[in-house]
């Protein structure tokens, strides 16, 4: 969770932001009810605010298709501060107010951090692809019943329908930013949140139907008061995956930033994923033009570099429109990004088990 000092001070006004408008928020609940909500029990501390602040801006600009921020355990009515926050923030409200949003599964409680215009793009254009096209994103199933390197052609059920439901996801004319709650079994999370993330390979656990609660069918729900918050649940985590002892390619996405000292520069984290050896051999078998590990590396590097590219562009624009005083920050942020460069690693890495 914690930044590099590059991004830390590129990010810090956001994250002081967020952090004094919960803080009020609280303390106007603290004052209404005389208590203390049990949605306000976990502070956001300072390393938390700009934790939210840094994964809001990777998604705002489009570095990110989304960001899992779970480990910051953000409540449902601090969920709600932040995005009115974002929607009253002097330096970039513009940016941030009309289509950031977050998302809360259930049962497992992962909370996504996403751009509701681009997610429901990229469903519609998923759903709408051949089922033979060799591009990514591409699945493989996990199931430990099944053979390391199987690729369905097409995703599992749930996993189709929580698609589906992102794709209708009310983008024109924008709307108020607002908190969304996923339901699925506790198997489809692993291929949705590998699908919201962006990954090239989705791992699958290939559920029966006959297993799936009603409490467990596919739903989205979208919330606009802080009032509105999930219970929690008790669920069992998917079976063992057939993943262990595999031979995994491990892809490590990071921004270099120049620092003094430094020949190499200092990274901060994007992105990393695993894709299994026996995926991309089959994938190849299937006759994938021009597929490797090393080729998947330059793909996603010219991928990143091109999302770089843009959100410099974005934030040209946005800079025009603000005084200079209120477009500081953003000047920080497009300095920072402008200075940096794309870094993707590439290793192989074989784990006795490995948690999805």
């Amino acid at each position: 969770m914690p930044l590099q000092s590059t991004w830390r001070d590129a990010v810090e006004e956001l994250a002081n932001y967020i952090q004094s408008s919960v803080s009020a928020s609280s303390a106007h609940a603290r004052t209404r009810t005389g208590k203390r909500s049990r949605t306000d029990a976990h502070d956001l501390t300072k390393d938390k605010c700009l934790y939210l602040a840094w994964s809001i801006i990777l998604v705002a600009l489009r570095l990110r298709d989304a960001v899992l921020v779970d480990e910051a355990r953000v409540t449902p009515a601090q969920q709600a501060a932040i995005l009115d926050a974002l929607q009253t923030w002097p330096s970039g409200s513009s940016l941030l107010s009309k289509d950031i949003c977050f998302m809360q599964h259930r049962p497992t409680a992962q909370l996504f951090v996403f751009s509701r215009t681009h997610t429901t793009q990229r469903a519609k254009e998923y759903l709408g692809r051949s089922s033979a096209s060799p591009s990514p994103p591409w699945l493989a199933l996990v199931c430990a019943d099944k053979p390391v390197g199987t690729t369905p052609a097409q995703p599992g059920r749930q996993l189709h329908a929580a698609i589906k439901c992102l794709s209708g996801l009310p983008t024109s004319p924008p709307g108020a930013a607002a908190r969304y709650e996923l339901t699925s079994s506790p198997q489809a999370a692993v291929g949705i949140a590998g699908w919201l993330l962006g990954y090239p390979c989705i791992y699958h656990f290939e559920a029966e139907d006959s297993i799936i609660s009603r409490s467990q069918e596919v739903s989205l729900v979208e919330h606009n008061h802080s009032a509105d918050a999930c219970e929690d649940q008790d669920w069992d985590e998917p079976t063992a995956n057939n993943l262990g002892g595999s031979p995994l390619w491990l892809y490590q996405a990071a921004l270099v930033s120049p620092s003094l000292g430094e020949s190499s520069g200092t990274e901060t984290a994007l992105l990393s994923f695993t894709i299994p050896e026996a995926v991309m051999d089959r994938l190849i078998y299937q006759s994938v033009p021009r597929l490797d590990a090393s080729n998947v590396q330059a793909h996603l590097a010219d991928d990143l570099e091109q999302r770089r590219t843009e959100a410099l562009e974005r934030l040209d624009k946005l800079i025009a429109e603000l005084e200079v005083e209120a477009s500081t920050p953003l000047r920080r942020l497009q300095h920072t990004l402008d200075a940096s460069r794309v870094r993707v690693a590439l290793s192989q890495v074989t784990l006795p088990l490995v948690a999805l």
